[in-house]
């Protein structure tokens, strides 16, 4: 599959508002709309303590279709829900945990499913009053037995700086998770450079950023935009198809902003590789994408 300039993104992120007012009607639209552009992965966030009723309508909607679906729920909704219900669209549970000690009611809720029935893993945001938790993280899920572990897209908020790996953190990490057995675990990182510091000698972003391209975002009032971390509104979902933003000018105007490296880099022998780094975390640092990524370790001219 050509992967550039898709007609339609193949991937969608969406997060619930657990005090919406969403009606039925306008989710069912949504659910159609994502089975209409053949989406092929739609990542739901449920911040609900249980499994909300907008998170239950979509996955009785979806539970069918030819569609994966990836569903993160808050960890006390690990003791109440019974997802079996919702198979087989939904292929993988994630528990959004915030400390070292969740993970053992975990491994345990792994140990008791049945085989086959899903994939259950944890997901940990990163941010920078969590980033030095992560090689606990890693290490209690690799002896847990926990092999899905997810560092997700970190969401824009008013209340959260946005975070990067200094010089400093990169170092202090890469010498941590030396020491750590992260072979069996299958570890899913967006942060081009962060994921560089777990796989050394590759490279994830030939292909630059795929905001608005491979995905998009739905926030929980339904704004859509290019992704979690870019806050470009390209539509709502309340007065709009998934298909006619799909199809907008302004989707296509962003994503020529977002394909071409920053101005800044221009010189740089390593932009062929990086392709400007994440262009969400540029535009939100510095309201341009012509700037460099704040998280790149590259000599400055």
């Amino acid at each position: 599959m050509n992967l550039n300039n898709l007609r339609a993104p193949i991937i969608v992120f969406w997060d619930l508002n657990p005090v919406s007012n969403v009606s039925q009607n306008v989710i069912n639209r949504i659910c159609d709309d994502l089975l209409l552009n053949k989406i092929f992965f739609l990542n739901i966030w449920d911040p609900s303590p249980s499994i909300g009723t907008d998170c239950s309508i979509i996955l009785k909607n979806l539970k069918d279709e030819n569609i994966n679906v990836t569903l993160t729920a808050s960890y006390p909704a690990l003791e109440i829900s019974d997802l079996e219900n919702f198979m087989p669209a939904l292929k993988k549970i994630l528990i959004s945990i915030d400390s070292t000690d969740q993970i053992a009611s975990i491994a345990e809720k792994i140990q008791s499913e049945k085989p086959g029935i899903h994939s259950i893993g944890i997901s940990y945001s990163i941010t920078e009053n969590t980033f030095n938790n992560v090689p606990d993280i890693l290490r209690s899920c690799s002896e847990a037995g926990i092999n899905n572990v997810h560092f997700p897209i970190q969401r824009v908020s008013a209340d959260e700086k946005i975070f990067w790996l200094d010089s400093e953190k990169n170092q202090w990490l890469s010498e941590k998770i030396k020491h750590i057995k992260t072979n069996g675990l299958n570890i899913v990182i967006h942060d081009p450079f962060l994921w560089k510091t777990f796989n050394r000698g590759l490279n994830q972003n030939e292909k630059g950023c795929q905001g608005g391209n491979t995905m998009i975002y739905i926030s929980g009032s339904l704004d859509v935009t290019p992704c979690p971390l870019l806050p470009v509104v390209l539509g709502n979902l309340l007065s709009e198809s998934l298909t006619e933003i799909f199809s907008s000018n302004i989707r296509q105007e962003i994503r020529k902003f977002i394909s071409m490296p920053p101005r800044e880099c221009g010189d740089c022998e390593k932009v062929i590789e990086c392709r400007g780094g994440c262009r969400g975390r540029t535009y939100v640092s510095h309201k341009t994408f012509d700037k460099r990524d704040p998280a790149c370790l590259q000599p400055w001219n």
